[in-house]
């Protein structure tokens, strides 16, 4: 009598279903990224008004669809893997919602899942989603010794390990001549490595300079995109010591000392030395490049040597400390010869003006008179003016 009871409830379901048919279908995200080692959520929902019995997840693995989790509305949630048991949670409810979420997701989780529903009486829906693993590189910049050369060479070089997709790494030189070479190693497990070697012309002008290379991932959603940028200087650049040159500085006791300066890389040694050859030893606390000089010592010729080891320098001052007496006394002198020689150079151009003066004037000619004429001119000038 109950069989018989059950049979006819289930007859009256089906012709319900029959007269009155209800449509479903399953809703998921069709392609969904993330990156390596974060959590990712598998969205799947079956919009329909049908019995859901049982939610049922597979993913493809070596080309085989391989059942990884199962939840029904009679036993609960299974799950049938190792995959699953350490990695998946099932965030579904009881009704119409079977999303999980995977955690820590691997390179090995990228691929096709899919997401089944069962449904009475309609059957089974479903619905597949694609899951695409990024990783982002490590990455770092390196610098190997170089000689200063005329022809350009390797000077520094960024790398961008085990991309997904592959990045792109520029360089940001603030104007200096450059060029570039990049080489792509493929990895097993899809990911790629990207090493870019910057091209330059080593100088010493070059040595110390800052320069950048900007590293991105065009192939990463925008969401997923985290660019680098790396400084550093190039102080790889070796070359011998340049222009050496000498500063006087005073102490505030009065006493001198000589500072010796040179650019160079590896930093140069400093030697002072006399004329004869003789050392003279540097600064006591560790500055070898400053020479303190006694009162004896104030009238000498100092040579200052730099040297590292791709070369030497030398650099040298003559110096003279007078006293402050003395020091008027030739101030005075100087003065003295100075306004001496200006009055000998305002008498010579006098004379010179003088003699060109009399070149130039034109000489007189004198004419005798005789005396009657003389006197003549006298009678008449008489007759013309009367007393």
């Amino acid at each position: 009598m109950t069989e018989m009871i059950v049979e006819l409830i289930w007859i009256s379901i089906l012709l319900q279903m029959i007269v009155y048919p209800a449509g479903s279908d399953v809703q998921v995200d069709v392609k969904i990224f993330a990156l390596l080692n974060s959590d990712v959520i598998l969205k799947c929902r079956a919009k329909t008004t049908d019995f859901i019995t049982q939610v049922t997840w597979k993913r493809n693995v070596d080309g085989q669809n391989v059942d990884f989790l199962v939840y029904s509305s009679r036993s609960g949630l299974h799950k049938q893997t190792h995959f699953a048991e350490q990695r998946v949670e099932f965030l579904g409810n009881k009704q119409d919602d079977g999303s999980i979420k995977i955690l820590n997701a691997t390179l090995a989780d990228e691929g096709v899942y899919t997401c089944i529903f069962t449904i009475f009486p309609s059957g089974a829906q479903f619905a597949e989603t694609s899951l695409e693993i990024g990783v982002q590189p490590a990455v770092s910049w390196r610098l190997k010794k170089v000689i200063v050369n005329p022809d350009p060479i390797v000077v520094a070089e960024c790398v961008a390990d085990s991309a997904k997709p592959m990045a792109v790494i520029e360089w940001i030189t603030g104007g200096i001549n450059y060029t570039a070479q990049e080489n792509y190693t493929q990895h097993h497990n899809g990911t790629v490595s990207t090493r870019n070697m910057l091209i330059m012309t080593p100088t010493p002008q070059l040595s110390g300079q800052e320069v950048s290379c900007f590293i991105y991932q065009p192939g990463l959603p925008a969401t997923e995109k985290k660019n680098s940028t790396l400084k550093f200087n190039l102080t790889n650049i070796q070359y011998a010591p340049q222009d050496v040159y000498v500063e006087v500085q005073r102490k505030t006791d009065r006493s001198l000392q000589l500072e010796c300066h040179s650019k160079s890389n590896p930093a140069a040694q400093y030697t002072w030395r006399r004329p004869n050859g003789s050392i003279m030893n540097g600064n006591a606390d560790l500055k070898p490049w400053i020479l303190s000089l006694s009162k004896q010592d104030t009238h000498n010729l100092y040579i200052c040597e730099a040297e590292n080891v791709w070369g030497v320098n030398t650099g040298n001052i003559y110096f003279y400390e007078s006293t402050d007496a003395s020091g008027r006394c030739f101030s005075v002198g100087i003065l003295a010869a100075f306004l001496l020689l200006s009055i000998l150079c305002n008498g010579i151009t006098l004379w010179y003006m003088k003699i060109s003066q009399n070149r130039n004037t034109p000489q007189a000619v004198s004419t005798e008179i005789p005396k009657d004429s003389h006197n003549n001119s006298l009678a008449e000038e008489e007759e013309d003016n009367p007393l």
